[in-house]
């Protein structure tokens, strides 16, 4: 069985401010793993397309 869980989308941690922790940190993973740049702010808003 297959449970149901909330995926994060753009506006997350601005539109949902209780998303914030979990966007930082899933910022900070891509950050670590090279996928977002190391210098790009991590601001806990999943808004900007880099």
């Amino acid at each position: 069985m297959n449970a149901r869980r909330p995926m994060l989308q753009p506006g997350d941690g601005i539109e949902y401010p209780e998303y914030a922790d979990d966007v930082k940190f899933l910022e900070q993973f891509l950050q670590d793993i090279k996928l977002l740049p190391p210098t790009r702010p991590n601001e806990g808003r999943f808004d900007i397309v880099v």
